[in-house]
């Protein structure tokens, strides 16, 4: 038993009482830290975060490894502050690169401008260093004023860190054309037209006596209470757009577009995201390749194309046209004359009244009809399906009858409703 106890005390020393060496090969781990953010970093700290690794000899033995420590910044601001006299129905333009914009009109004939200018750095004198790079230019011609925020180069393709934030006061009679990468952007309050583009970032407009237009890569878009027209272009956010006597035309990549009090046309377009549109006295016309559609109150006519998801309509005036490739389609109707609907796949329920002259066509190629009209209603009802049944609570007299077709007519022929599906059952019920 000695002879062994000393033997494996050798092992054991020869494996585990020496210095843990690294294995050929292998990299050791390396102590995690809290991640620093790039954007709260110098240039020179950044540099040495993205170029500082562990060294690995050829063949992988370890030479040395070192761990960043959290740098702590320094932040510094400056103020900038201009007054300029500005003739009625002047252009403003606005350029920043990062940084936030509140406009606000006031009933002067005169512009001001506050800002103010953000960076940091390792120590207070480094962070104002940064911050006196920062620029911003201010042209003024007749009929217009240019503001530049400029964040000069301090190496090729590397800029001065840091951000702009504004606040203007402005006639009110002035034409706005404001342009950011990084902010979010407020206005209110104007005569004339406003334009905003934004990279990223919200913008909010309220209360333009003139036409807006607005585009947005990333961030939330909200207008309301508008004279005239308002174009929106988003790649993603959510869209509010209310209280307009102008038309609309939303056009966005991804996110809920919400619709609502529009005295004129209704055009929106989305690749993906709920629709959701009330009370329009014009047109609607909805597309949507992937999300929900819901469209209520419309005095006038309804166009809905929708690759996947689900349609309800409610309370239309005018006449009703949709189509879709997947999903379910609902309508309660009361005033429409006429309604024509049809699905490749998904079923159709409609719930209406039928007016004299009306047509009512439903057809799906995979999927159940659903129909309830009133009783007392004239018109002449045809109903066809190849794979499925169909059945009527009507007293219909009936002009032609099999499994897979029923013709007939209720009170009188005022009116048509036709119903086909390929592949479903056809249910006409009493309301």
């Amino acid at each position: 038993m000695g002879i062994f106890s000393r033997l494996f005390g050798r092992i054991f020393s020869r494996l585990f009482g020496r210095k843990k060496e690294t294995t050929k090969g292998a990299v050791p781990k390396v102590e995690e830290r809290q991640p620093i953010s790039i954007n709260t970093v110098s240039d020179s700290d950044k540099n040495r975060l993205e170029n500082t690794s562990t060294h690995v000899r050829k063949g992988g033995d370890v030479m040395k490894s070192e761990v960043i420590e959290r740098v702590e910044l320094t932040e510094y601001s400056e103020p900038y502050e201009n007054l300029l006299l500005v003739p009625p129905n002047s252009n403003l333009s606005l350029s920043n690169i990062a940084g936030d914009i509140i406009i606000n009109s006031w009933d002067q004939s005169l512009l001001k401008i506050i800002a103010i200018k953000h960076s940091w750095g390792e120590s207070k004198r480094v962070a104002r260093e940064k911050v006196k790079k920062i620029e911003i230019k201010v042209n003024q011609q007749e009929d217009s004023v240019k503001i530049l925020t400029i964040f000069p180069e301090i190496e090729e393709g590397v800029k001065v860190q840091g951000y702009v934030s504004y606040r203007l006061f402005v006639p009110k009679e002035i034409s706005l054309n404001i342009q950011t990468e990084s902010g979010n952007t407020f206005v209110r309050d104007i005569y004339r037209n406003v334009a905003v583009k934004a990279t990223t970032g919200s913008i909010l407009v309220r209360n333009i006596a003139g036409s807006v237009d607005t585009t947005s890569t990333v961030g939330n878009i909200e207008i309301s209470n508008v004279r005239e027209n308002v174009n929106v272009v988003a790649t993603s956010g959510r869209v509010i757009v209310n209280n307009i006597s102008g038309n609309i035309d939303i056009e966005t990549s991804s996110g809920e577009v919400r619709v609502s009090n529009i005295e004129q046309n209704v055009m929106v377009t989305t690749e993906q995201g709920n629709i959701i549109i009330n009370n329009i006295q014009g047109n609607v016309d909805a597309k949507s390749s992937t999300g929900d559609v819901s469209i209520d109150t419309i005095a006038s006519n309804v166009n809905v194309i929708v690759e996947y998801g689900n349609i309800l309509l409610d309370n239309i005036q005018g006449s009703i046209t949709t189509r879709f490739n997947r999903g379910s389609l609902n309508i309660v109707n009361k005033h429409a004359p006429m309604i024509h609907a049809s699905t490749t796949s998904g079923d159709i329920n409609l719930n209406t009244v039928v007016h004299n002259g009306g047509k009512y066509l439903l057809e799906t190629t995979i999927g159940t009809i659903n129909m309830r009209i009133p009783s007392n209603s004239s018109t002449a009802i045809i109903a066809k399906t190849i794979k499925g049944n169909i059945s009527c609570e009507l007293p219909l007299i009936i002009t032609r009858s099999g499994n897979e077709e029923l013709a007939g007519i209720l009170n009188q022929n005022k009116a048509i409703i036709k119903l086909t599906s390929t592949e479903g059952d056809i249910n006409i019920k009493k309301k």
